[in-house]
């Protein structure tokens, strides 16, 4: 069957290469129609399988950067990626196997890395939706320190001493 191609979107094939889901298609769809509304999405529009004349300007010439900022929003942030699979493995299974007072210490633990993941993850959806939706410059220092910050998170669920 032959495919069909979508408007602005470059023809990849089956990939591997891009950590999606559900959340990004509502961004990703307004984007390519040029549409845009006030709500802040839990995912974000997948520039790189869109041509870059169809992006919106902000996000041209700096694909290396976005992309960065973009795949470690994901790691922290999706309910299937690496932060929240440790946390899984790394802290709830056990502080559910635990005693009171382990499993209090621990709760507390993942108390914190919420706290922290959904700071960084708020400035760095932030970035991208005033990038994607509001024509706003992206800065490469802030969106370089957020995705540092988010893989110092990300270190950090492995080193949680228990």
């Amino acid at each position: 069957m032959p495919q069909i191609a979508e408007p602005g979107v470059r023809n990849l094939g089956l990939t591997d290469q891009l950590f999606t889901d559900h959340t990004d298609i509502r961004p990703t769809i307004l984007s390519l129609t040029q549409l845009k509304d006030d709500y802040t999405h839990d995912g974000r529009v997948l520039f790189e399988i869109i041509n870059d004349n169809a992006l919106p300007q902000p996000l041209r010439g700096h694909s290396q950067t976005l992309s960065d900022l973009a795949e470690a929003y994901k790691a922290i942030n999706a309910p299937t990626g690496p932060l929240s699979l440790a946390t899984l493995v790394g802290l709830s299974t056990p502080a559910l196997a635990g005693d009171n007072a382990t499993y209090a210490a621990l709760e507390d633990k993942i108390n914190d890395l919420t706290n922290r993941r959904n700071a960084i993850a708020a400035d760095m959806i932030g970035i991208l939706e005033g990038a994607e939706f509001q024509g706003q410059r992206i800065d490469e220092n802030e969106a370089k320190t957020l995705t540092d910050q988010a893989a110092e998170l990300l270190g950090s669920v492995g080193t949680v001493s228990r």
